[in-house]
């Protein structure tokens, strides 16, 4: 399979006997650093806090009172 890019629509994986549609429609064949994704650390202040756990108490249905 290869690479193929387009302006408007990113990359995609192509057959090779897909190719030369690709090419007429405007595609670019390109090279696998190109396309690689780069992973965004997320940065500590962006991050979601844990939420508090609580615990509810049992009360007891008492008719005595």
């Amino acid at each position: 399979m290869k690479r193929m890019t387009h302006p408007q629509h990113g990359w995609q994986m192509v057959q090779p006997a897909d190719v030369p549609m690709f090419e007429r429609a405007g595609w670019t064949e390109c090279s696998p650093p190109e396309t690689t994704a780069i992973d965004d650390p997320v940065e500590p202040d962006q991050q979601k806090p844990e939420p508090v756990k609580t615990r509810k108490r049992r009360v007891k249905n008492d008719d005595s009172l």
